[in-house]
């Protein structure tokens, strides 16, 4: 104890002088380059478009059956396309905003910006050719389009990806088609957190450094190791649990009230279709 005093005692009489190479004062100006947030930026989007895909639930409450709700999207996409009376267009239009005005406040919303949307990438891509087209309407054919991307909007918002397999099995899809689609569509959100993974993890290493664009070739080219693996395991797990195309369960078709409801409307509308394509040609046959 009286020797540790003593050296505390002798420490503290002594200057303690730092190094000569501590005692400069040097300024190092060193510049940091902004980096590119393309990483950060995909990042972001990435992980938006797998909330979207993994939170799928019906934006609105229809009660219908999903092979009747797809039957009747597909009548009316037919109608629509056919028709070039603006009082049937009108009567459809106004069939859809009533469907629209039942939905959730929330589910309008997201209907009437994927309406946007699509209104806006259509136009992009048609208005040239219905500009010099000579035997074309364009306002009835820019109404028809939109009236189609209405009814798309709608169906989109009612009927998620897992609902529509179940409604092309029903009605006699090839299984393989509608087998291939499901498994793809599953895949895809599993090769994207994959994405998301090896994005992470470069970002993580690029702290403070100069993002180089050449690493999304990297990134793409890990991406398809990562498909090839999980395809070959896929493909494995389904031979060993005895997987064949002739032993799944074929889905019933089921027919309630509200699928009647249905059945009629479209019907409704399918007559108005007729009845006024008959009016039209009898006049264009008089004016002939």
């Amino acid at each position: 104890m009286k020797e540790d005093l003593f050296n505390q005692e002798i420490y503290k009489e002594e200057e303690f002088h730092l190094p000569p190479f501590l005692q400069k004062n040097e300024c190092n100006d060193f510049e940091f380059k902004k980096s590119s947030m393309f990483l950060g930026k995909n990042l972001n989007t990435l992980s938006k478009m797998l909330d979207k895909i993994r939170f799928t639930r019906n934006e609105a409450s229809e009660k219908n059956s999903p092979y009747i709700r797809l039957l009747e999207f597909m009548i009316l996409t037919i109608v629509i396309s056919l028709s070039k009376n603006l009082i049937f267009l009108w009567i459809t239009s106004l069939f859809f905003l009533s469907k629209l005005a039942l939905f959730k406040g929330s589910t309008i919303i997201s209907v009437v910006k994927r309406l946007f949307i699509l209104c806006l990438l259509s136009f992009v891509f048609i208005l040239p050719g219905v500009i010099f087209a000579n035997n074309v309407n364009p306002s009835l054919f820019l109404f028809r389009v939109g009236v189609n991307l209405l009814n798309l909007s709608i169906f989109s918002a009612a009927t998620p990806f897992p609902s529509l397999v179940k409604a092309l099995r029903q009605l006699g899809m090839p299984i393989l088609f509608v087998q291939t689609m499901d498994i793809c569509y599953k895949y895809i959100y599993v090769l994207g957190n994959v994405t998301v993974s090896i994005i992470e993890a470069v970002k993580l290493r690029c702290i403070g450094m100069k993002e180089d664009k050449r690493l999304v070739g990297a990134i793409i080219g890990q991406l398809y190791l990562s498909t090839d693996r999980y395809t070959r395991e896929l493909y494995e797990a389904m031979v060993l649990r005895g997987y064949n195309l002739n032993n799944l369960r074929k889905k019933r078709l089921s027919f309630n009230r509200y699928d009647l409801l249905s059945v009629l409307r479209t019907v409704v509308l399918l007559m108005i279709f007729i009845v006024l394509l008959i009016k039209f040609l009898k006049i264009r046959y008089q004016f002939l």
